[in-house]
């Protein structure tokens, strides 16, 4: 079963392996090495994803996963041994998650300021946060992915509108106690 899912993955990869003829004169990014780039590399040996605790992947999870997927294709895939054997004219690059979301645009800049891996840019994954309504881990965990969005959102009043308990400062987090010294102005929408 996990052959054929492959298989199927291996075509759309072949797109993003981005072979060129002889691009190495593009600053070496197309270096010809079946492995999964430093960011990923560096993912992979030091995971904190939430899959296996909460149940939602994380962007750390997304690339802890395709190392599996990578690791079949570096064996079974032709280009790759078309390379081994001399037969592959260019050179090729491998681009994985790692890659696209931590190392390009300003990922690196705002991973670098918020003191965690964060990207900027982001595509739908297989399965996201939103397969999982009963989960919700906060907005936190959807910045992980969605850095730039986050950030703009925090900033907001609408970050406000929906908070847990304990996350109330302006009645020093006591939810039965009125805003503004007035008796009716509960931090609480009515009914609630």
């Amino acid at each position: 079963m996990k052959q054929a899912k492959y298989k199927i993955a291996a075509l759309s990869v072949l797109v993003c392996l981005g072979i060129v003829g002889n691009a190495t004169a593009a600053g070496g990014k197309y270096n010809s090495l079946p492995e999964m780039g430093k960011t990923a590399q560096k993912v992979i040996s030091n995971p904190n994803g939430d899959e296996e605790s909460k149940g939602v992947k994380t962007l750390q999870d997304y690339i802890v996963q395709e190392q599996e997927l990578f690791d079949y294709l570096f064996q079974n895939h032709p280009v790759f041994k078309y390379h081994e054997e001399g037969n592959l004219v260019g050179d090729y690059h491998i681009s994985d998650r790692g890659e696209e979301y931590l190392d390009t645009g300003n990922s690196p800049k705002y991973s670098k300021r918020v003191g965690r891996p964060s990207a900027v840019q982001y595509r739908l994954g297989a399965k996201s946060i939103l397969d999982y309504p009963n989960k919700f881990v906060g907005p936190e965990k959807c910045g992980e992915c969605h850095a730039v969005q986050y950030e703009a959102w925090n900033r907001s009043r609408h970050s406000k509108t929906i908070r847990f308990p304990g996350e109330h400062p302006e009645v020093d987090n006591d939810l039965n106690k009125t805003m503004y010294n007035t008796k009716d102005t509960s931090i609480l929408a009515d009914g609630i």
